[in-house]
């Protein structure tokens, strides 16, 4: 483990965040228009303001034109089509095909640029926080040591792995867990609930870090965008989405083909492959994102909570947990940093989301930090 520092610092995205917004979300749009501009028939709305609205009506063209182009059109009952008139229609179907595609790679670039928007609207405003030493893992928990976790428990090991174990070569939703870097022990442990983390942070004798907690360690001590500093990524600070990735699984391509970089690993990479940043701790950008222990539960208007700005009306989020029966539970929990899936925007040391506490996917981790009055700082 590493020792945390006692400090202040600011918690919440900045004006450095706020102009890596509107450099990455220019790019993707960039990207959106370069693509319409590249296919036929769709110069004009290329160069539209709105292109949310204008790619919508297009896709529903496109898609009804499709609809009605799929089937002969009515004719007399003693008449039916053609040869040529049914090679014209497919050959329509099959340009309004190519369109469809084009449109809809458009559109993700386009989509994901006005999420960031709302993705960084969570972390303003900024707040200045005092916080504690701690200590923190250097590392993210490994699959080997969840294993060791997992057998003196008698838990079981999050579905990639169970899968990988009997021998599963795909997964419908997540098509690279088949990769061998979920069966690698030196790799994180992913899909892991929140709860599951906890029972494991616990059984070391730890627990996991607050988004407080986890923001300060991720920035080492500098006011950085990211863990490694203000750097655009190119490949060798972080195992985050590109070339490798887009590879194994061309589906992710719509939305990170504007990262051609590559950090040769296409899914997770073993603990430390990547530089520490300034407090010596590993991984805090890329390849897994961190589940953090929510007070009492992840919302977006925690930073205005801090800052003593919380709307007079404002509502605390509660909803059913699907994954938990159904529950009403204070369910929302946080996730901090970026994992193999993420992009640049997503490496910044402020990002965070907030997702079902018994929700686990491929690409969230987990480490442990504890109190420096709690005990050893034994390696595991």
């Amino acid at each position: 483990m590493v020792l945390v520092p006692a400090g202040s610092f600011t918690f919440g995205a900045g004006p450095k965040e706020r102009q890596l917004l509107n450099r990455v979300r220019k790019e993707l749009l960039e990207g959106a228009r370069a693509i319409l501009r590249s296919a036929d028939g769709t110069t004009d709305f290329a160069q539209a303001e709105d292109l949310t609205t204008v790619l919508a009506t297009a896709i529903k063209q496109v898609a009804d034109a499709r609809s009605r182009e799929s089937k002969p059109h009515p004719i007399p009952p003693a008449v039916s089509e053609t040869a040529e008139e049914t090679a014209n229609r497919k050959q329509r179907l099959a340009q309004l095909v190519a369109t469809s595609e084009v449109l809809s790679q458009a559109q993700a670039k386009v989509v994901l640029a006005e999420k960031m928007v709302s993705w960084l609207r969570a972390e303003e405003p900024g707040v200045v926080q005092q916080v504690e030493a701690f200590y923190m893992d250097k590392f993210a928990v490994t699959i080997g040591q969840y294993l060791e976790f997992c057998k003196a428990t008698q838990h079981e090991m999050p579905f990639p792995y169970k899968s990988a174990v009997a021998g599963a070569a795909s997964n419908k939703r997540f098509p690279e867990v088949a990769d061998p870097s979920f069966m690698d022990p030196k790799c994180p442990i992913t899909a892991v609930t929140q709860l599951e983390a906890k029972a494991y942070a616990a059984w070391v004798g730890k627990r996991l870090p607050t988004e407080i907690e986890w923001q300060y360690a991720a920035r080492g001590g500098r006011d950085t965008v990211f863990p490694w500093g203000d750097e655009p990524w190119d490949g060798t600070q972080a195992n985050l989405g590109g070339a490798s990735l887009v590879k194994l699984n061309p589906k992710y391509s719509p939305s990170l083909s504007h990262l051609p970089k590559d950090d040769r690993f296409a899914c997770l990479s073993p603990v430390g492959r990547f530089p520490p940043n300034g407090f010596g701790i590993y991984d805090m950008a890329g390849n897994a994102s961190n589940w953090c222990d929510g007070n009492p539960w992840f919302m977006s208007y925690l930073l205005v909570k801090l800052a003593g700005e919380l709307p007079k009306d404002f509502v605390e989020p509660r909803a059913k947990d699907p994954y938990f029966g159904g529950h009403t539970i204070e369910e929302c929990q946080p996730l901090c940093g970026s994992g193999y899936l993420n992009t640049e925007f997503d490496a910044r040391v402020t990002h965070r989301y907030g997702t079902l506490l018994m929700h686990g996917e491929p690409e969230r981790g987990f480490r442990c930090v504890r109190n420096p009055t709690d005990g050893s700082t034994g390696t595991r």
